[in-house]
């Protein structure tokens, strides 16, 4: 891909911005925080799989079927996040409302 595609596709931010985002640190010697990114990471890479399936599934009621499990997997992987990151429920309201 090229530069000029590149730079007309995604915006520029200023790096001060990222240092302002709430990346969470993991302690993968703590087995709670552990068990919480390893189960995370099954969700995605499930994640992954569906999608690839619902790609490359042909008849009509496959991609049905791979959507459905798309959208509980997202659920889930959403739920895991705000429990990750401690939000209220008055807080998850919020950012599913953007």
């Amino acid at each position: 891909m090229s530069n000029k595609i590149l730079t007309q596709s995604f915006p520029r931010i200023p790096v001060g911005n990222f240092k302002k985002l709430p990346i969470r640190t993991i302690n993968f010697d703590d087995p709670t925080e552990k068990a919480q990114h390893d189960k995370l990471v099954a969700l995605v890479e499930n994640m992954l799989e569906l999608q690839k399936k619902h790609h490359e599934a042909r008849m009509e009621r496959d991609k049905e079927l791979y959507k459905r499990q798309i959208r509980i997997v997202d659920a889930q992987i959403d739920r895991r996040v705000y429990d990750l990151y401690g939000l209220t429920e008055e807080n998850v309201k919020v950012v599913e409302e953007r």
